[in-house]
């Protein structure tokens, strides 16, 4: 219990780690949530609320494990991280930032967010097309965990599923592929590559041998094959009105035929070799506009 005008009792969590976590390597000696669980419950059970740990703590495990901790013992508690300047320059403008965004992506927002009951994140919003399915394996079952909607961006990947492309072609002036442009350089940064085309090419065949165009039949794959509901949406953009007609018109239609929906999954084991993640590593950071 907590004693008017003396110290507060505050757990600290230096010995808590994963299941994984090296002991050798760190200080870790109980490993596990099922582990850790008993001496959160011992604690609060005497009135105290104060967990203490920090980012190096098990090399970052500490934090995980105790964002994992059951929603019914989180809510009683209040944990506290800090970041310790082991190295010299470990709490400059450019490293201390980047530690406490480590610390806030364990701390699963989502959890905070319902325990004090807070608008929960509704939406997220990432790139999905036939050829860019990154998010399938991990990310969209994340969300139906949370009960979050997923926004589909860049349907037409980056617009080479338009079929207008062909790589080695000199691309229009001013069009989505100038590489003069800023938008050019970072669409050809990630889709102007000789695997992707290889898989464009076979593509536009099989949509040819089913009298579809590539655009048509990559719309209606984002409309009936994508594993997306009517929770979900397809965000869509063109810079001529013909245009955004021309894709309404074709998302009206139905779902494709079966040799069209196995070329679409070929292409996908083609590319995804060298796919991106749908996540923006550290140091996978599009280049920013220039400012005049």
């Amino acid at each position: 219990m907590t004693i008017p005008n003396i110290p507060r009792i505050v757990l600290g969590s230096m010995t808590f780690g994963l299941d994984t976590t090296d002991p050798v390597a760190s200080a870790c000696k109980v490993h596990g949530v099922s582990a850790v669980t008993p001496f959160v419950e011992t604690f609060t059970s005497y009135g105290h609320t104060e967990v203490d740990t920090a980012r190096f703590y098990g090399n970052g495990d500490c934090e995980i494990v105790l964002a994992q901790l059951a929603p019914e013992i989180t809510a009683h508690i209040k944990i506290a991280t800090k970041v310790f300047p082991f190295k010299a320059g470990s709490h400059n403008k450019e490293n201390l930032p980047k530690q406490f965004r480590e610390s806030l992506a364990e701390a699963l927002m989502h959890s905070i967010c319902k325990q004090n009951n807070y608008v929960l994140p509704t939406v997220y919003q990432g790139s999905y097309n036939p050829i860019d399915r990154s998010v399938v394996s991990e990310l969209l079952l994340c969300l139906k965990h949370l009960n979050m909607s997923f926004y589909a961006y860049n349907p037409i990947s980056g617009g080479v599923l338009s079929g207008k492309y062909k790589f080695g072609v000199e691309v229009p002036e001013g069009s989505r592929y100038d590489p003069k442009t800023y938008i050019g350089k970072m669409v050809r940064e990630m889709y102007w590559n000789k695997i992707t085309f290889e898989a464009i090419d076979s593509l536009t065949k099989a949509a040819t041998a089913h009298n579809l165009t590539l655009l048509e039949a990559t719309l209606r794959w984002m409309r009936h094959h994508s594993g997306l509901t009517s929770k979900d949406a397809i965000l869509i953009g063109s810079s001529k009105v013909e245009q955004l007609e021309e894709t309404l018109r074709e998302l009206e239609k139905g779902p494709l035929p079966k040799e069209m929906i196995k070329a679409f999954d070929e292409a996908w084991e083609h590319v995804k070799p060298i796919a991106r993640s749908y996540f923006f590593a550290e140091n996978d950071v599009l280049p920013s506009p220039k400012r005049e």
